[in-house]
């Protein structure tokens, strides 16, 4: 909760102030932590039938595995398409040159 709103904030603070590529990689991680759930869920319907154990006890620990996944996957998709710069410049345009 408190990560995604400071990302939230900080990605409108980075469009107000024209800061587009700062603003694009928090805007991807905020919407990478809301897709942990969804990843939560999968796990969830995953480890129960494999281990045997209740919803009860795996709940917390899958919540926690899923948005770890999705913070992870989100870091490795903000480094390989990065654009130098403040970001104005799609990294599409930047290979073409």
């Amino acid at each position: 909760g408190p990560y995604t709103l400071f990302c939230l904030f900080k990605a409108y603070s980075s469009i107000r102030a024209r800061n587009f590529g700062s603003h694009r990689e928090f805007m991807i991680r905020s919407f990478a932590l809301m897709l942990g759930v969804a990843s939560q869920r999968v796990l969830t319907m995953v480890i129960i039938p494999l281990t045997g154990l209740g919803l009860e006890s795996v709940f917390g620990p899958m919540m926690a595995l899923g948005m770890a996944i999705n913070i992870l996957a989100s870091e490795i998709w903000i480094q390989l398409t990065r654009t130098p710069g403040n970001g104005n410049r799609h990294w599409r345009e930047l290979d073409a040159i």
